[in-house]
């Protein structure tokens, strides 16, 4: 047990440590590879390698350090896996959660600064039934995690995550310029799956090693993705499923134990 809360936080410090490097470099990348004219990219920039190269040692520092829990043994009650009932899990559903309905709301009500239209107020309802679908989570902890109110609040976000991808595939669609908007993409198709694989323990498909890994990126690239500028409408929701992200992974790995088949291999956490 002691070894396991060891990495769980190893791991909720060495996710934002990583995504601040990869919120850095992106926003130097942003200052640095465009054409004050053409607004093109420079092909071959050192950031724009900087930051690939980071954010595969990302993935790889993440898939080895949670390596232990490759193949490890479900609980009687999966769905309690992703839920917490500390003071810190609590605060930091809230505050997700909080920051994504407001983006949401930010988007129903039109305060983005931008051309409106249906599409961005049907994104901002899905993302204000998120906000308060993370907000649920915090409030129903371990006890009420199996709940159909959590099963609905559990798929909601990734209903959300996959109509955002569409949204902004197509808001992007029409730009030859993929730096400038790739990492956005990338962050939410990530966010898609990490949402996914946390659902799936609701709906009886749990997956810890896969699921830990997954909402280990999902942070590091939300995080990543707000060194673009965007309407902070859309800010807060990287913000808030960020810091979703980690407080989850944190109670995933605090529950998960090591399996016999890796225990020679690497390092137990129990």
């Amino acid at each position: 047990m002691r070894k396991t809360k060891q990495l769980a936080l190893h791991m909720c410090l060495a996710v934002p440590v990583m995504s601040a490097f990869g919120f850095a470099v992106r926003w130097m990348q942003n200052i640095s590879i465009f054409d004050e004219e053409t607004h093109l990219a420079a092909p071959g920039a050192t950031t724009s390698w900087m930051l690939v190269v980071l954010s595969l040692a990302a993935l790889v520092l993440f898939a080895a350090r949670l390596f232990p829990l490759a193949g490890s043994p479900m609980s009687s009650h999966p769905s309690s896996d992703i839920r917490g009932d500390d003071r810190a899990y609590r605060i930091m559903a809230l505050l997700s959660g909080f920051m994504v309905a407001f983006g949401g709301a930010m988007m129903v009500l039109g305060i983005l600064g931008d051309d409106e239209g249906a599409l961005r107020r049907e994104l901002g309802i899905l993302a204000f039934i998120s906000g308060c679908g993370f907000i649920y989570a915090g409030y129903a902890g371990k006890s009420k995690a199996d709940t159909p109110l959590s099963a609905f609040f559990s798929a909601a976000p990734e209903l959300f995550a996959c109509f955002w991808l569409i949204v902004s595939y197509r808001d992007h669609a029409s730009n030859p310029v993929i730096w400038s908007y790739c990492v956005e993409i990338i962050a939410i198709a990530v966010a898609v799956l990490a949402l996914h694989f946390t659902a799936g323990f609701v709906f009886c498909r749990p997956r810890t090693y896969a699921t830990s890994l997954l909402l280990c990126m999902g942070a590091y690239a939300c995080s990543t993705a707000l060194g673009d500028t965007r309407p902070a409408a859309f800010q807060l929701c990287f913000a808030g499923m960020g810091l979703f992200f980690i407080a989850t992974m944190y109670e995933l790995i605090m529950c998960a134990s090591a399996s016999e088949h890796n225990a020679g291999r690497a390092p137990k956490i129990i």
